[in-house]
């Protein structure tokens, strides 16, 4: 969970590749089961939604962590007795209520899943490998994402004009809350098995240096949304966390920051935290497309791109399709992509190959409908959406291959 600065993407990778036997990347697309009502907030906001991790579908699930993470503490002899209280008090009380989390699963046709969260909803398919990249490693990658504005602040600060951009900065020095990070998968602990959690703590805290106590308990705290039940291992789950806990250069001002990014949605008379999370960086969405990145399957479409103004057009073997860096002109370089690809020596085998991702938004490569007798229509009705909303036009949309029981 590191901010965004020029030192945090190497610092990413050396934290994966230092505690890669704790944290792990999925080589493949993951899953977020949503209802229809969220989905369309999804795709109309091209943002997730992250909810605090104690106003979760599964909040017991912090209880599983924390708890974990106790027992360790207390029972390792590293830890200094005279600390413990405060770690205890402190660290491991407060610090996780700051964490928001978006879940998402391995499988996108998941019995359970439908059942426990998308009961005539959606699986959404998103492909988070699209970072830094080094050695073909993929454990070694990152991705970026922007906390936005919450709506109150947005609203009354609408007729900012200038360099000032309300819905990401908080002032007129164009700072905005990034993140580089990545969706980690979930370790699954069994309540009888204490060994198997302490292991697992104890190569995580094996793997750093520390100035004290204090400083080795909040890695291990940094761990406790990882932690769930043995129970639910079907699931397969991986977890995008954001720590919302230190924003600013006091406790004050991160309490400032705080305010103007965290929103409530009322769910049976509770107001539950969220924060709106955009894929991307701020700054690029807010200049001219500068690069479009060509992958290994329509390589042969390198030098047609080449026509495209004021881009610098490149190659990556490791990728498929083709790809427009983040911009506020992605749009009419779409446009201008999809005529250089309909010239007369670009042929039609090549043409049908053809998938058009755009940086900075959602990385969804599919979406599955679930079953329910309204399946077809949803359906129907994406796969018409999609065409309408440019960054969205190549998505696949699919149905559950699940049998829908009355």
């Amino acid at each position: 969970m590191f901010w965004e600065n020029e030192d945090t993407v190497s610092e990413k990778i050396e934290e994966q590749i230092r505690d890669s036997q704790t944290y792990k990347i999925h080589d493949g697309l993951l899953y977020h089961y949503a209802n229809y009502d969220t989905l369309w907030k999804i795709l109309g906001s091209d943002s997730f939604f992250a909810r605090n991790i104690r106003f979760s579908n599964d909040a017991n699930e912090y209880m599983t962590g924390k708890s974990v993470i106790e027992r360790f503490v207390k029972s390792d002899t590293r830890f200094d007795e005279g600390n413990k209280r405060n770690i205890f008090q402190q660290e491991i009380q407060n610090n996780p209520m700051m964490y928001f989390m978006v879940c998402f699963c391995e499988d996108g046709d998941l019995l359970s899943q439908w059942r426990g969260y998308a009961k005539d909803g959606v699986s959404i398919g998103l492909d988070f490998r699209g970072g830094y990249k080094k050695q073909n490693n993929i454990e070694r990658h990152v991705e970026h994402f922007c906390v936005v504005n919450n709506k109150k602040f947005q609203d009354a600060n609408k007729e900012n004009k200038g360099r000032f951009n309300c819905k990401y900065y908080l002032d007129d020095t164009n700072t905005s809350i990034a993140f580089v990070q990545m969706p980690y998968k979930v370790q699954y602990i069994s309540k009888k098995d204490r060994k198997m959690a302490n292991d697992i703590l104890s190569k995580l805290y094996d793997s750093g240096e520390y100035e004290d106590c204090r400083d080795a308990a909040e890695k291990l705290i940094k761990y406790i949304p990882f932690l769930k039940d043995k129970s639910f291992e079907e699931e397969k789950e991986h977890r995008l966390i954001f720590d919302m806990e230190y924003l600013g250069v006091s406790r004050a001002n991160s309490d400032y920051v705080c305010s103007k990014k965290v929103e409530y949605l009322e769910q049976d008379g509770i107001k539950k935290p969220y924060i709106n999370v955009e894929f991307g960086r701020a700054k690029n969405k807010l200049s001219d497309v500068s690069n479009v990145c060509v992958g290994n399957d329509v390589l042969d479409l390198k030098d047609v791109l080449g026509k495209i103004n004021n881009t610098v057009i490149y190659e990556d073997k490791k990728r498929k399709g083709i790809y427009i860096g983040e911009g506020k002109n992605q749009e009419d370089i779409m446009v201008e992509i999809e005529k250089l690809i309909e010239a007369p020596e670009v042929s039609e085998r090549l043409r049908e190959k053809v998938k058009i991702w755009c940086e900075g938004h959602l990385p969804i490569r599919e979406i599955m409908v679930g079953p329910s007798k309204k399946q077809h229509d949803i359906k129907e009705s994406l796969d018409f959406y999609k065409k309408t909303v440019y960054w969205m036009k190549y998505i696949e949309i699919k149905e559950s291959k699940i049998p829908l029981r009355d």
